[in-house]
């Protein structure tokens, strides 16, 4: 039996990419009918996108950087406010479904790298700061996108049991913070998706 390893290729890699893509946008169709639990697979996509591990490296950013193209993010200036009391969503469009790429281009929003937007502040309350980062990976790690643990830290409980903050959709009622953050950033990276995946495929042999 040959138990040589063999190291993918960046060709594999974009072929992953492609099929994380269909699943991403699969999951926001669903969750835009509707089903806003959806949020925790976007949260999971998401994470085999773009989360390193120490045994794993994600698609993105790497594999655009091997090829010269650099991954921009539209997000929120950080206006939050430091005190006790504050409670503070950083959404993009909550409450509608986004459609369209013009959603990300109010003058309100800021163009930064992948690691600014990752770690960056969504949601402030009292003194607690969750960032992004924190959030998706959270649904998906804990809480069903793709692990589900036995138990909730207490830091996310009230975020996930119903006693926490939620937000009033059109399409889905009320949606609690962790499935809108997954959501939201679900729908731009697809977008960017859109124009990345080709520009791959004119610069890794095919």
């Amino acid at each position: 039996m040959n138990s040589r390893k063999q190291k993918i290729s960046d060709l594999d890699y974009l072929r992953h990419l492609k099929e994380q893509h269909d699943f991403l946008k699969s999951d926001i169709a669903q969750y835009e009918d509707g089903k806003p639990h959806f949020g925790v697979k976007i949260a999971g996509t998401l994470r085999t996108i773009f989360h390193n591990t120490p045994k794993s490296i994600a698609i993105l950013p790497s594999l655009s950087n091997r090829h010269g193209i650099d991954l921009h993010f539209r997000d929120r200036a950080n206006p939050f406010v430091n005190d006790e009391e504050t409670t503070c969503y950083m959404g993009f469009m909550f409450g509608y479904r986004i459609l369209a790429s013009d959603h990300f281009e109010a003058p309100f929003f800021t163009i930064c790298d992948f690691e600014t937007y990752w770690n960056s502040p969504v949601f402030k309350e009292g003194q607690v700061i969750y960032t992004r980062r924190q959030v998706i990976l959270f649904a998906a790690n804990k809480h069903g996108g793709s692990h589900v643990d036995p138990e909730i830290p207490a830091k996310f409980l009230h975020l996930v049991n119903g006693s926490g903050p939620k937000l009033i959709s059109e399409q889905c009622g009320e949606e609690v913070i962790i499935t809108r953050v997954a959501y939201e950033a679900g729908v731009q990276v697809s977008l960017m998706l859109e124009e990345l995946i080709p520009e791959l495929e004119k610069r890794i042999r095919i």
